[in-house]
């Protein structure tokens, strides 16, 4: 019963230069907009059904990417998982995660045949998809399936999933690069491929690499402790149901070992979980 998941790559322009990150040659595509033909459009719907599933199931949170959300509501999204798995730059960049302490990772959710998750359900109108796009950008867009939980409905929805480092550094910057064969510059040969060169590795140095250079997708991070709070406390706002699929549904970056497992091993999580539980 689901759609074809498709990736939505999303443009961005680049402004600044580094020298550190060659360019390899004939040049990639530029990064551009490639909507999934599932996705409504503009011309079609004037509205998109988003599932959240870490920070965005919070309202408020939502709201200050996508202000004119409407019919916030807790939703299935069967044939994902989450896992905390991703190198959260936005937090390095907040100062609220450092690179030694471990804890840096934000959750994403992958596909696993037979498992189902609770989430965030909330529609927004087509003019808002690009905003939305730009908060998750270092994700996979795909369309999914979803239920409503209250009330019975079947709804088409954008999800942002796990992504992969090479595939992230070619859709979203047009970046020719893999972590086993590295840049090459000797092989931009023209002007033209020069100019474009740095226009891509200063979006990505803007957006990434003045804050980290290494892998976004990992298995050895653990979950960041003021990130995992708010998640947490806002799952506990979609009800008892969201917050026991939150910690019990989601698995660290090892795949092994679950977010309820991390949650006892840190004071501050797990007595924000327990004033959570006693509020039911």
């Amino acid at each position: 019963h689901y759609l074809p998941r498709t990736a939505l790559r999303f443009s961005f322009y680049c402004f600044s230069l580094s020298p550190f990150l060659p360019f390899s040659s004939p040049l990639p595509p530029p990064p551009s907009l490639v909507l999934p033909p599932t996705l409504p459009t503009a011309e079609s719907a004037k509205w998109v059904t988003i599932a959240g599933y870490g920070s965005l199931l919070s309202r408020q949170s939502a709201l200050r990417t996508m202000p004119s959300l409407q019919n916030f509501r807790l939703g299935r999204l069967r044939g994902y998982q989450r896992c905390f798995n991703l190198m959260s730059i936005n937090l390095i960049r907040r100062g609220e995660s450092t690179l030694d302490s471990g804890k840096t990772a934000a959750v994403a959710v992958r596909p696993s045949a037979g498992a189902e998750i609770l989430v965030s359900l909330f529609d927004i109108p087509t003019s808002e998809v690009e905003h939305y796009c730009e908060r998750e950008h270092r994700y996979r867009f795909e369309m999914a399936r979803a239920e409503g939980v209250e009330k019975k409905e079947e709804v088409d929805v954008l999800v942002c999933a796990e992504f992969d480092d090479v595939e992230y550094r070619r859709e979203r910057f047009g970046l020719d690069w893999s972590e086993e064969e590295g840049f090459d510059a000797t092989k931009v040969t023209t002007k033209e491929e020069e100019e474009e060169k740095e226009r891509r590795v200063g979006k990505w140095m803007s957006m990434v690499g003045q804050y980290y250079n290494g892998k976004l997708w990992r298995n050895d991070i653990l979950p960041n402790v003021l990130y995992t709070d708010f998640c947490i406390r806002a799952a506990s706002e979609m009800g008892q149901a969201s917050l026991q699929s939150f910690v019990e549904g989601s698995l660290l970056a090892d795949g092994k070992r679950t977010l309820l497992e991390f949650i006892h091993s840190e004071p501050s999580l797990s007595t924000t979980y327990n004033e959570c539980c006693s509020s039911f």
